[in-house]
């Protein structure tokens, strides 16, 4: 089913659903809610909303969330964000492109923010279950961003560009936690090992560089991110 320039408001999808083959152009999402009425019975997969085939393009989002949902064989073309961009909390990812400009995208491996850390952890690893059966889970080597981080998804199942965005282990950040902060404190990068570091839902983080930044000035500190690890 094709949508084109429509506005969604206020919408809420709190049921177990399976939505399939549906393209969204230059659609605008207002205040927008796709989580399950009772977050925790998503550790039940067949209780989880489920997206496949479906392709955004060019779309607008205003305070939208998307909470532990499974998403599959779907493209994220361009989508403008305010109010501090959008945020997907416990995902799981499956052969999903996420190109273009896409504002400030935050992919979160936890789906309470630290108030249920027990279901988080569960949630965690119900994700990493169906992560083991897959080739490959998103792709972002042609995104481009003021902000796009992914946290917890495998990094050997991430496509990324190698210039442009690096993942950071936990492991390493644990090593050598005072010299990489001592590196980039003040950017992107410093934000992500500090959240790393407190936060234990995620082992890794794949970040972007900012397209508003001094892009040769982040990747001098990419470069020194790697020499320690």
């Amino acid at each position: 089913m094709l949508y084109t320039d429509r506005e969604f408001r206020l919408a809420r999808l709190e049921e177990q659903a399976q939505f399939e083959d549906a393209e969204f152009i230059g659609c605008r999402f207002i205040r927008c809610v796709i989580e399950p009425r009772a977050v925790q019975r998503c550790l039940n997969l067949d209780s989880r909303i489920v997206f496949s085939n479906c392709q955004l393009r060019n779309c607008v989002e205003t305070r939208c969330l998307v909470g532990p949902v499974i998403i599959r064989r779907c493209l994220l073309d361009g989508l403008q964000s305010s109010h501090g961009g959008m945020r997907i909390d416990g995902a799981f990812f499956e052969q999903v492109t996420i190109r273009g400009n896409v504002g400030e995208l935050r992919i979160l491996s936890d789906a309470t923010g630290g108030v249920d850390s027990q279901f988080d952890m569960a949630l965690v690893q119900a994700n990493q279950k169906l992560y083991s059966g897959i080739d490959w889970a998103i792709d972002i080597a042609d995104a481009h961003s003021d902000g796009l981080v992914v946290y917890g998804v495998p990094p050997e199942l991430i496509r990324y560009d190698h210039k442009r965005q690096a993942i950071i282990r936990r492991a390493n950040v644990e090593a050598s936690y005072l010299d990489a902060i001592a590196a980039c404190e003040q950017t992107i990068f410093g934000v992500c090992i500090g959240n790393l570091r407190y936060f234990p839902t995620a082992d890794n983080v794949c970040v972007t560089i900012p397209e508003t930044s001094d892009i040769s000035y982040h990747q001098q500190i990419l470069a020194e991110l790697r020499r320690l690890g």
